[in-house]
């Protein structure tokens, strides 16, 4: 113990001492507080109430680490007193420790460290930063207040520790940090191993997992070597077939963007590598990059003349989707074209019985189905009745009218669908599965919109929809232009509200023409519908957030995120309500890590239909609302009790029943 420390027990332990040899693990609580009085002249006093408590294993970020501390002996922990400390102690022995303030110096950087770890799990976007830091810049920041305190101010520190475990070396797995170089290499080759055969049972997420740890393993080691010298090179070269594995995984998965990104470190490499190139290829056709795709296969079949069949049935594929593009955006020229031809030589006649031609949208819808935020930010009060009773006429008219023998038939007709194996219950994963499938087909019938717009809009056939194309179309449908005028309007004749209203779609349509000459087809279906699209679902997030990020310090609070939505006025009553339903809707769905804001990511993975975060959480919401028997599965029954209970509830149309309660 050192001379500065003072030992007082707590609560006895068990046992001898355990010895604590080098390599030897600690598991441990431990609370940290800091006394109010001054120490040097009054001494560390008896009562805790004149302690502050500034750090503890009991409490998740932002307070402490949330978890019990492992501590490893003899591998150079950053605050020596406390491995001295623990020497001391038996197993379940409770102590506080009285720690001199030169001891206790390191304490606010360790701290932070761990407080760092704590946040990483809580948000899994999170990634410690790294500043540089000179003299002249006065003293460290850690970005918390009361470590910040203490390193400008040190104090003598109590500390308080439960000692609950002590593990021989032989008793756990040693962490990658702990092992020497030669340790390190015989992992990386069991790592392979265990990825390789969690591959072969189609277990991909796990073996990504196992490939990953490999790559950071070889960085630790390359980082002893000197770049460029033969032993970089050598560990180097370990790092290919990894990001080949990896590429493969990724494409097993459907993740083509992160399929290419491997291959391409792979590639960096090994230029000519043949698992590479195909593989890079494999996943810019899964991107539709066909292009580029092309030109991996042709590299391949060149370099590789072994590879030479299987580069050409790639290129076949690619040839069947170009031709499929080219069919599809042609097929409703066709229909046009033939429809004219036919008025023509009479042989369509146009009756007052004839039911009326369906006018095309082609303006971007303003509601997407199936995702929770509208454009602007407000909520979807449809969201719950899209994803749940799916979009047929039925259900539909008996969401928007008061009619319970309608109500009736809409739950039923969803529950016949759901119960897959006809047993008359509900599972989870069945609501669930129901749920993504409802969602896909909104999601399918917007993609169906869209070429049916897209064709309307594309008025010479080229396949690409310009933006002078598009304006026309968009000023008639927003009635800013007379159709018959249209071609004479002039841009300096619109008021300032319709200026502002042209210069944002423009805004959108630039942003998703991609390399500037006109939408595609694909582009289109990013422009009209985002969810289909990640760049322009980021796009919609990040408007999003420009529109109620008051402070612009690019994060939502639940504050500024239950303010009325942009141009939106509503009555006080309804005001108030408008704000807690909100409120609960970021307290539940959107802020994940429960840090009281909402990050761009996590307003990106709220609006994604495609997350099945979203599904799991309306699955809860429902089970509670409605499984009566808290079997977790739902009967018919416990539906069709709580008709009226879903009807009039946030689960399909909730402004309604706020606005009908006041």
């Amino acid at each position: 113990m050192a001379p500065r420390t003072v030992k007082k027990t707590l609560a006895g332990g068990k046992g001898s001492l355990p010895g604590c040899r080098d390599n030897d693990k600690a598991i441990f609580d431990y609370e940290v507080l800091i006394p109010l009085v001054d120490v040097n002249k009054e001494g560390f006093p008896d009562n805790k109430d004149l302690y502050k408590t500034v750090d503890t294993t009991k409490k998740p970020y932002p307070h402490g680490y949330g978890r019990p501390l492992e501590l490893v002996f003899g591998k150079k922990f950053q605050m020596p007193i406390m491995e001295t400390c623990l020497k001391t102690m038996l197993v379940e022995e409770i102590a506080q420790f009285d720690i001199d303030v030169k001891d206790a110096l390191p304490f606010p950087m360790i701290s932070s460290k761990l407080r760092d770890i704590s946040k990483a799990e809580v948000n899994k976007d999170f990634k410690e930063e790294h500043h540089h830091h000179c003299a002249a810049m006065g003293p460290i920041k850690t970005g918390y207040p009361e470590l910040d305190e203490l390193i400008a101010d040190p104090k003598p520190l109590r500390l308080i520790i439960h000692l609950k475990q002590v593990l021989s070396e032989n008793e756990y797995k040693a962490d990658s940090w702990q092992l020497d170089d030669e340790a390190k290499m015989k992992a990386i080759v069991n790592l392979k191993a265990e990825g390789n055969e969690l591959f072969k049972n189609k277990k991909y997420e796990e073996a990504i997992e196992k490939y990953r740890e490999a790559l950071t393993m070889i960085d630790v080691l390359l980082l002893k070597e000197k770049p460029g010298d033969t032993e970089w090179k050598e560990l180097d070269e370990k790092n290919i077939p990894f990001y080949l594995n990896l590429s493969q995984c990724y494409l097993c998965v459907g993740k083509y963007y992160e399929a290419v990104g491997a291959a391409e470190e792979a590639l960096k490499r090994d230029g000519n590598n043949a698992k590479a190139l195909f593989r890079r290829a494999k996943g810019r056709i899964g991107t539709w990059d066909l292009e580029n795709a092309e030109k991996d296969l042709r590299i391949l079949a060149e370099l590789h003349p072994e590879s030479k069949n299987l580069a050409q049935n790639e290129l076949n594929l690619i040839t069947k989707k170009r031709e499929e593009k080219k069919n599809s955006d042609k097929n409703v020229m066709i229909v046009r074209k033939m429809f004219v031809l036919y008025l023509i030589i009479g042989l369509i006649q146009i009756s007052s019985q004839a039911p009326p031609v369906q006018r095309i949208e082609v303006a971007r819808p303003d509601h997407l189905e199936g995702v929770p935020l509208e454009r602007d930010g407000s909520l979807n009060h449809e969201f719950r009745q899209e994803i749940v009773f799916g979009k047929d006429e039925s259900s539909a008219k008996a969401m928007t009218s008061n009619d319970p023998a309608g109500l009736e038939i809409a739950i039923r007709e969803m529950f016949k669908k759901a119960d897959k194996d006809s047993n008359g219950l509900l599972t989870k994963e069945e609501l669930k599965n129901q749920i993504i499938e409802n969602t896909n087909k909104h999601m399918e019938e917007g993609k169906k919109e869209a070429d049916a717009a897209f064709q309307e809009v594309d008025s010479d056939g080229d396949g690409k929809v310009t933006w002078e194309e598009y304006q026309k179309k968009f000023l008639v449908e927003k009635n800013l232009v007379d159709k018959d005028h249209i071609n004479e309007h002039e841009e300096h004749s619109f008021d300032a509200d319709a200026r502002r209203l042209i210069d944002e779609e423009k805004l959108t349509f630039e942003g998703a023409d991609a390399d500037g000459d006109g939408l595609d087809n694909i582009e289109w279906l990013g422009f009209q519908h985002p969810e289909h699209s990640k760049v322009m679902l980021k796009e919609m997030a990040e408007d999003i957030m420009r529109a109620y990020d008051e402070n612009r310090d690019g994060v939502l609070s639940k504050g500024e995120f239950t303010q009325d939505a942009p141009g939106e006025s509503t009555d006080p009553e309804m005001d108030l309500m408008y704000k807690v339903q909100r409120g609960n809707e970021f307290d539940t769905d959107i802020d994940v890590n429960k840090d009281g804001k909402a990050t761009l990511e996590e307003l990106l993975d709220y609006v994604n239909p495609k997350n099945e975060r979203n599904a799991n959480q309306e699955v809860t919401e429902i089970m509670d609302m409605v499984d009566s028997d808290r079997d977790e599965k739902l009967s018919l029954a416990e539906l069709l009790n709580n008709a009226e209970a879903l009807a009039n509830s946030g689960f399909v149309k909730a402004k309604k029943r706020l606005h009908d309660d006041l």
